[in-house]
C-alpha cells in the first residue's frame, strides 16, 4: 500500500493501536455528563492547561477513549446532518460498534436522544446503522458490522 522511500525495512506505525479521538467542545463539562450517562462512558481524567486556555477531559468506554477539549478561543463550525456530515474538513463522525444496533436504537429512540438518520442497512459495506447528534452537534453514527 505504502512505498518505503529509504532502504529502511522498518515501518512507522508498527504495533500501533487506535487511542482516542478528541472532539473540541464548547461546555466539557456538560458534554462529559451527556457521554457518561447516554452513552455509558466513564471519566478518566481531566486537566485545565492554563497557559493555554484550554480544559481537556478523558472518557472510556472499554478500549475507545474520547478527548473532550473545550478551549477559551473556540470556533463554531455547523455541520451538516448526515448523509452531508462528511461535507466540512476533519472528523465527520464518531463510529461505534455495537453487538445489537436494533436494541442500541430502541434505547436512543426512549431516551429522545436526537436521530439524524434513522436506521438502515447499508448492504454495499454490510452494515446497519443509524446517527445521533450529540448536544453540541457532534455526529456518532451506531453500527453493527458483518465484517466486524
Amino acid at each position: 500500500m505504502s512505498q518505503h522511500t529509504s532502504g529502511s525495512s522498518e515501518v512507522l506505525l508498527s504495533r500501533m493501536r487506535f487511542l482516542s479521538v478528541g472532539l473540541s467542545v464548547a461546555d466539557v463539562e456538560a458534554m462529559a455528563t451527556w457521554y457518561i450517562e447516554q452513552l455509558g462512558f466513564e471519566h478518566v481524567l481531566t486537566h485545565n492547561f492554563e497557559d493555554y486556555g484550554v480544559t481537556a477531559t478523558f472518557l472510556r468506554y472499554g478500549d475507545l477513549s474520547i478527548e473532550l477539549v473545550q478551549n477559551d478561543t473556540i470556533v463554531k463550525v455547523e455541520r451538516p446532518l448526515p448523509p452531508n456530515h462528511n461535507a466540512v474538513l476533519g472528523v465527520s463522525q464518531l463510529s461505534i460498534h455495537v453487538d445489537d444496533v436494533e436494541k442500541a436504537h430502541e434505547i436512543a429512540v426512549s431516551r429522545g436522544l436526537p436521530i439524524v438518520m434513522d436506521l438502515a442497512p447499508y448492504p454495499p459495506i454490510q452494515t446497519n446503522a443509524f446517527f445521533i447528534q450529540d448536544p453540541e452537534g457532534n455526529i456518532i453514527e451506531v453500527f453493527k458490522a458483518e465484517w466486524e
